[in-house]
């Protein structure tokens, strides 16, 4: 579902357009990583283990940040790289937000780290 968001909004034929609706995706993941990440620290009995998730999801977001960054400077003369930089985003956030569903959704059963 998510793909074919995405592809829609290459379907646009302007840039900005193109922009606008990645954008707008992408701001709907944050939100969703953003309450996923308060779910999976108020699962914590430890507030060290509260640090420790903060610490790992500060971390994400500089794999994030660092990762796209390659995708901007691939893309730095090209009319598409605002658009680029979103769907490396989207990608990724999407990843991470599987992730913590994952988690927060097999915390109560217990989590099989090993699958």
């Amino acid at each position: 579902m998510l793909g074919s968001r995405v592809k829609s909004c290459w379907g646009i034929e302007d840039r900005f357009g193109q922009s606008s609706c990645l954008a707008e995706i992408n701001d709907g993941l944050e939100a969703e990583l953003a309450g996923l990440q308060k779910q999976r620290i108020g699962l914590v009995y430890n507030q060290g283990l509260e640090a420790q998730i903060a610490a790992a999801n500060d971390a994400w977001e500089t794999f994030r940040q660092r990762e796209c960054s390659v995708v901007r400077d691939q893309f730095e003369l090209a009319s598409i790289q605002t658009a680029k930089v979103l769907e490396c985003e989207i990608y990724l956030t999407a990843k991470r937000v599987e992730n913590l569903q994952h988690l927060v959704g097999c915390s109560e059963n217990g989590c099989p780290w090993f699958f």
